[in-house]
């Protein structure tokens, strides 16, 4: 069985070697939450714009426009990055395979994504201000952890967006232990970062958290995810052992 420390320390050596990947991974979440923030903030602060049958229908249009933006952003970058680990850690490839692949990976990854955020909407519309809100984030959780090697499966495995989440489902099912272990780690830093962000208090503090978010915990989740889904192919865990 691979040790943890084999796929954290690989993990980090990956993380480092590709930070400038990285740094334009976190410009593109930092891109993409400045379009949604500015696209939900127009739909006001309070819960009751889901409710105002009169709410103008171009409001509803920027906010679907978001959605797409940020998914297509997400996709691309989330492409590259997790292209660019695979490549150093098990197969190499040429310049003009790797932007073939990438732009492939983009648009099936695309989907899923738009397809993922638009639920997560339709979600947040039905619960919000309700007696069952509660269930918002427990809905998420579920969500997150279906599509959880999602990214992965669809630019490693290079599948059509069914057999990527086939294989995504097959993997998860297969390490569900390894699976649950990750994503309950970087839950517990992003509610460590969210603890140093309140700390800190005021604009700094909001500041602090969003950079460590974006600069560290979520590009590092991706590669950790794209490390432990390298493991179903053996050549890769042997080359991890002896690395």
């Amino acid at each position: 069985m691979l040790k943890v420390k084999n796929i954290v320390t690989n993990s980090l050596l990956s993380y480092f070697k590709h930070f400038h990947v990285v740094i334009g991974y976190a410009i593109a979440l930092l891109i993409t939450l400045f379009i949604n923030n500015f696209a939900f903030s127009l739909m006001g602060n309070d819960v009751t714009f889901v409710y105002a049958a009169s709410y103008p229908i171009y409001v509803y249009l920027l906010v679907l426009l978001a959605i797409v933006l940020s998914s297509l952003i997400y996709s691309m970058f989330t492409s590259i990055l997790v292209f660019v680990v695979r490549r150093d850690l098990f197969q190499g490839v040429k310049k003009m395979e790797m932007v073939k692949h990438i732009i492939k990976s983009t648009a099936s990854l695309f989907v899923v994504a738009l397809a993922v955020n638009i639920i997560y909407f339709i979600i947040y519309y039905i619960f919000v201000g309700t007696v069952v809100a509660f269930l918002i984030p427990v809905l998420y959780f579920i969500l997150a952890i279906f599509v959880f090697y999602c990214a992965q499966s669809i630019i490693i495995d290079e599948e059509g967006i069914g057999v990527a989440l086939e294989h995504n489902y097959k993997f998860m099912k297969n390490n569900k232990l390894t699976t649950l272990a990750v994503y309950l780690v970087f839950v517990v830093l992003i509610f460590i970062v969210s603890l140093i962000s309140m700390w800190i208090g005021g604009t700094t503090g909001l500041i602090v958290g969003l950079v460590l978010n974006t600069i560290f915990i979520v590009p590092l989740l991706e590669i950790t995810k794209t490390v432990v889904y390298l493991t179903k192919f053996n050549i890769f865990n042997s080359y991890l052992r002896h690395r």
